[in-house]
């Protein structure tokens, strides 16, 4: 997690000489917890126990800064216990003798230092140093007489949680390496060290706030997990283990919606003559033929009931062919009370009379029609 350029230049300002010369750790604490939000206070630790890591990078001379610096890891999570801070680790290091510290990239600190580390860590030390400089601290001859107090209970926690851990996360080396040879003969630039600060604590400037802008001071050489895949069990009555594929869909425009067939284009224009003339026995033959393949094509031809007594009188073949495959259609009684109110003739009649035989047809219809006939008969 990189550091914003912000609380880079926020955070080396408290580890300042300028700073710190005059300020009490109460005001240093103070001016820590109302510069930086909670949320960020794991990335700020982080890059405190860098410059532990790095002493050449501390503001010289460095011992202020350092006591700084663990004052501030102790102070970000003091509300918990210290087991579950962590950098209770960096703590643990830094008070075991140097003989048994495995942890060797960080740097050894003087008596005093764990004299006021192990003040911090006891909470029930009387010994109020908030209101003491860090200055004062270390001028303090009484440091120098107090022994360092025993932290093996917080080693013995610390043991206990890193245990729980997973060994792939406990295992780990950072990107960022001390140089080996000595740096004391080579003069301290103050301008270099804070480039050299700046980028591994807010990685590339040029891509700064940018989701692939990783710091160094994140990063970590760790191993890769690689698992065998397990085989197969093989059996005679074992379904094939399929791999599909990602499917890819693309959208395919129908041309032809919307658009008439020839079809229905040329069966229209001859039933629009069937309701003015009788047509020819081949041209009817063909509409019955084209309805035969598409019974749809009745719902498209133009056919209205107001429209079916002018098809009955000139073309009752093709009529009666239109009405069975309007059957199964909501505006079939529409077209039954067409045929009951039109004027009696001998198509009419055959007209029903080839339903009747072909369909069940409506009671009510049958004996409307029936009724329109006989008042035909008797005006005749």
């Amino acid at each position: 997690m990189a550091l914003s350029a912000k609380d880079q230049a926020a955070l080396m300002h408290l580890l300042s000489d300028e700073f710190t010369a005059k300020k009490t750790f109460d005001s240093i604490n103070q001016q820590f917890h109302s510069t930086f939000p909670k949320s960020s206070h794991f990335g700020i630790g982080s890059a405190v126990v860098l410059l532990l890591q790095q002493p050449d990078l501390f503001p010289q001379p460095m011992f202020v800064p350092r006591l700084v610096s663990l004052f501030l890891l102790y102070e970000m999570y003091k509300g918990d216990t210290l087991a579950n801070n962590p950098f209770s680790i960096v703590f643990v290091h830094l008070l075991t003798p140097s003989e048994e510290n495995k942890l060797k990239s960080l740097e050894p600190i003087s008596h005093s230092e764990k004299v006021f580390l192990t003040h911090l860590l006891n909470k029930q030390s009387q010994w109020d140093c908030y209101q003491l400089t860090p200055s004062q601290v270390i001028a303090s001859k009484e440091m120098d007489s107090h022994p360092v107090r025993d932290i093996s209970s917080l080693s013995i926690n610390i043991a206990e949680k890193l245990s729980q851990l997973p060994p792939l996360s406990k295992s780990g080396m950072s990107t960022i390496i001390s140089n080996p040879d000595s740096m004391t003969n080579c003069g301290y630039d103050q301008t270099t060290v804070n480039t050299i600060i700046r980028q591994l604590m807010i990685g590339s400037s040029s891509v700064e706030n940018s989701s692939t802008n990783i710091a160094p001071m994140s990063t970590y050489f760790r191993p890769q997990f690689i698992r065998e895949p397990p085989p197969l069990l093989v059996c005679e009555d074992e379904l094939l283990w399929l791999n599909p594929e990602e499917p890819t869909f693309e959208i395919l425009w129908d041309k032809t919606l919307c658009l008439e067939s020839s079809a229905g284009v040329e069966l229209r224009r001859k039933i629009s003559k069937a309701f003015k003339s009788a047509l020819l026995p081949t041209q009817q033959q063909q509409i019955l033929d084209e309805l035969q393949k598409d019974p749809k094509l009745v719902y498209h031809i133009g056919l209205t009931p107001a429209k079916l007594p002018d098809l009955v009188e000139h073309n009752p073949l093709i009529a009666i062919e239109v009405l069975l495959k309007l059957m199964q259609s909501n505006q079939i009684p529409e077209y039954f009370a067409e045929l009951v109110n039109m004027r009696m003739s001998v198509h009419s009649l055959e007209v029903v009379n080839r339903l009747t035989t072909a369909v069940d047809l409506p009671q009510e219809f049958i004996h409307l029609y029936i009724n329109n006939c006989i008042q035909t008969c008797e005006t005749i």
